[in-house]
């Protein structure tokens, strides 16, 4: 905290761990309380982890955003009408992903029992839905006779029926979540 005579300003809250995506509203507490001819300036540190935005007068607030993970510093600084800094004060943010807590994988036609030669598309839904890393691994058993799978990206897989039987899917997410059909 910087401050030049008895002006001071706090900030609320003073540090804040959110996930990518996420907002909160940082709030400049002046001393004196309604302090005039003054405004706030904020800014992040590494904007790439956590941005800022809105004005501020005296009594305005500001929206900082969780863009990646890691951790930014978001500064405020009371300036007067010259532009010269009366006092500062620093938010440290810590942003994290969003973690994967569970998965389901459904076939998009609802179809699966195939007969051979034919083929469906299984999809993965993701718990929660705004999951940072979408990243799925599928597998069918090593022994498996009755279908291929081949990866089509973005949480989706194609099976194909190359004999009789029965095989299980599984896709596996980030933190060993696991899902099989």
């Amino acid at each position: 905290t910087v401050t030049v005579g008895n002006a001071k300003v706090t900030l609320s809250p003073s540090s804040k761990t959110i996930a990518i995506a996420e907002t909160f509203v940082l709030t400049p507490n002046p001393t004196p309380s309604n302090p005039t001819g003054v405004t706030y300036k904020a800014t992040s540190d590494n904007a790439s982890i956590a941005t800022v935005t809105g004005s501020a007068p005296v009594g305005g607030t500001f929206t900082v955003t969780g863009k990646a993970k890691g951790s930014a510093k978001i500064t405020v600084q009371m300036v007067d009408s010259s532009n010269t800094v009366l006092a500062s004060s620093t938010c440290t943010v810590t942003v994290n992903e969003i973690p994967l807590t569970s998965l389901q994988i459904a076939a998009q036609n609802g179809k699966t029992a195939l007969n051979v030669g034919e083929k469906t598309t299984l999809e993965v839904t993701y718990n929660p839905s705004n999951v940072t890393n979408k990243t799925i691994a599928w597998s069918i058993p090593a022994n498996n006779k009755a279908v291929t799978i081949k990866d089509l990206g973005n949480g989706k897989c194609e099976v194909t029926a190359i004999g009789n039987g029965s095989a299980v899917v599984t896709a596996t997410g980030a933190n060993t979540r696991r899902a099989t059909i």
